[in-house]
């Protein structure tokens, strides 16, 4: 986070998806200035991991692309973190195959999102996401 091209949070180690990094880096400047400039700021605690890795909290790392090129869940033990996978839980929790526009690979964030709500329903995982209703649990 940054205000007025400053750190916010000095201390803050921050963890991003090695895939999703590098495909923001690959973009057009009018389409990635802000990404550049806070992975720039942030450059000293940068953490890049691949999918499959586990962080610190025992939290996992889990693909989830399609919504982004490195869109990513986070495991730890029951609960599934899947953060932008859903953005129309009333639609697309039974219709994973309807995308929302933001979806920048359509094709496969419905691959993604069938599998990992597969995933978590076979596995009894509690999922969060930031487009859930709220409690934002499910």
């Amino acid at each position: 986070m940054l205000k007025n091209d400053s750190v916010v949070f000095p201390n803050a180690r921050v963890y991003a998806s090695r895939v999703e990094y590098e495909a923001w880096l690959g973009m057009p400047a009018e389409k990635n200035a802000l990404v550049v400039k806070t992975m720039d700021a942030y450059r000293d605690n940068l953490h890049l991991f691949e999918f499959g890795d586990t962080l610190p909290g025992n939290v996992v790392t889990i693909d989830a692309v399609g919504h982004t090129p490195g869109h990513t869940a986070f495991q730890t033990g029951k609960l599934l973190v899947i953060g932008d996978l859903v953005h129309g839980a009333a639609l697309q929790l039974n219709n994973p195959e309807i995308c929302a526009s933001y979806d920048m690979d359509k094709d496969l964030a419905v691959k993604t999102r069938i599998r990992l709500l597969q995933y978590a329903k076979e596995n009894g995982l509690t999922m969060a996401g930031m487009h859930l209703p709220a409690p934002a649990f499910r």
